[in-house]
């Protein structure tokens, strides 16, 4: 049954039909200017990435891996984005100090226009890209910052720096895609007394050294246009390690990009060790029925 808007006197119609191979989505658009027995067909299609309908009235492409994401017969499909870089890896703990966290990765997220082409998609671990066929970087969202070695290390620059091994953490660095704001995390806290530092988070730079148990990661970002499939936000900052007790500050947590959390010292047993920062993602985001055409 198709789905009927109307718009400044001339109604349009589009049909959602969907390829069953989990990998497509089409739409067919037809528009009727007066009533007449004049029409115009309008096909728009996007493929690519695992598609997503959680029933909130939008269309997902997610891509977790490389991959092309293909739109086709359409001169300016406005889609929401969000491109997240892998969090950085947090760092083992050593004789009474722990290790830093990993920051979160770098978030990129806004509205804009996607003519017809086929888009190179680098998502997984490590930085995260969208470019155009002709090998344009669009969008780039950079890794987090891996946590500060146990014992004096600082924290490592990223999407999000990563957490202080008992020293400075990690700053953010400028996303290299240009799009301004170049903005994409904040910077880790430093380390302190034993206790590694929490990496930064896209929601915030981490509130650095707490007496116990170590440095609390900065916070994910929540994007409501993404919150039907990532409700927890993305690329909170890994806690630091902990010393007396050992075990590590609390993650800012997130679906993805999500640092790692630094390792335990070995003040006492068991000894936490360190953790890997999760993968990034780039999702696309689009209305079901779309008003094409109009």
């Amino acid at each position: 049954m198709p789905v009927r808007h109307t718009f400044l006197g001339r109604s349009t119609d589009i049909t959602r039909d969907p390829i069953l191979d989990g990998k497509s989505s089409i739409f067919s658009n037809t528009s009727r200017t007066g009533g007449g027995s004049n029409s115009t067909a309008y096909e728009f299609s996007a493929t690519g990435g695992t598609i997503l309908t959680p029933g909130d009235g939008f269309t997902y492409h997610r891509f977790t891996s490389p991959g092309t994401f293909s739109v086709v017969n359409s001169t300016n499909l406005t889609l929401d984005y969000v491109v997240v870089g892998q969090g950085g890896n947090g760092r083992p703990g050593a004789s009474n100090q722990g290790g830093g966290g990993g920051g979160g990765g770098g978030v990129r997220h806004g509205t804009t226009s996607f003519g017809t082409d086929d888009y190179e998609i680098t998502a997984g671990p490590s930085h995260n890209i969208i470019k155009d066929s002709s090998s344009n970087v669009l969008h780039y969202a950079t890794a987090g910052g891996p946590g500060g070695t146990a014992g004096g290390g600082s924290g490592s620059s990223g999407g999000s720096g990563g957490g202080g091994g008992g020293t400075s953490g990690g700053s953010t660095v400028a996303s290299p895609d240009g799009v301004d704001p170049t903005a994409q995390g904040n910077n880790g806290g430093p380390g302190n007394s034993g206790r590694g530092g929490g990496g930064g988070g896209a929601g915030g730079a981490s509130p650095g050294y707490t007496p116990n148990p170590a440095g609390i990661g900065g916070p994910a970002l929540v994007l409501p246009n993404f919150t039907a499939i990532a409700p927890a936000g993305f690329a909170g900052g890994g806690g630091g390690g902990g010393v007396n007790p050992n075990t590590p500050a609390p993650s800012g947590g997130g679906n993805y990009g999500v640092g790692g959390n630094g390792g335990g010292s070995n003040a006492a047993v068991p000894r936490p060790g360190a953790t890997s920062g999760t993968n990034g993602v780039v999702i696309f985001r689009y209305p079901i029925n779309y008003p094409l055409g109009i």
